[in-house]
């Protein structure tokens, strides 16, 4: 049985057999998506904070980061799920694509504001510099 070999308590193991699933799916054990999505879930905050304490660079960095972790965690468990919704003629699922488009979006406008941030930074450290540069050619006294 695969659930043996991922760590997992008995307790919960003897509580994933299904014995009448629906939908047409064979009687048998299925993965604990719902414990997986809640250690993930917890990681990901853990993640999260340490990153926001240590490299916190601009507003908002905090929910694109959320939006990227969780949606790795939304692809990943949708595809252990017995029960999903497929896009139409496709073996691909709605659940999965959305996961997988809000990574994208999410990493993507994460990307362009760290660098519009750091670009800004390096602007403003110029030209603070160049401020106080002049400032004390025209504060010298002769």
């Amino acid at each position: 049985m695969f659930l043996s070999n991922l760590l997992i308590p008995d307790f919960i193991i003897d509580r994933m057999y299904i014995a009448d699933p629906v939908g047409g799916t064979a009687a048998g054990y299925y993965h604990p998506t719902f414990l997986y999505e809640s250690v993930w879930c917890l990681l990901g905050f853990v993640v999260l904070f340490i990153v926001c304490q240590k490299f916190h660079k601009f507003d908002g960095q905090l929910i694109l980061g959320y939006g990227i972790i969780y949606g790795l965690e939304r692809t990943v468990v949708e595809g252990l799920r017995t029960d999903s919704l497929y896009i139409a003629g496709t073996t691909i699922r709605v659940s999965q694509a959305l996961s997988a488009a809000l990574v994208v979006v999410c990493a993507a406008l994460l990307v362009i504001l760290l660098i519009k941030y750091t670009k800004n930074e390096f602007l403003n450290a110029v030209f603070i510099k160049a401020i106080l540069s002049r400032s004390l050619i025209t504060s010298t006294k002769f």
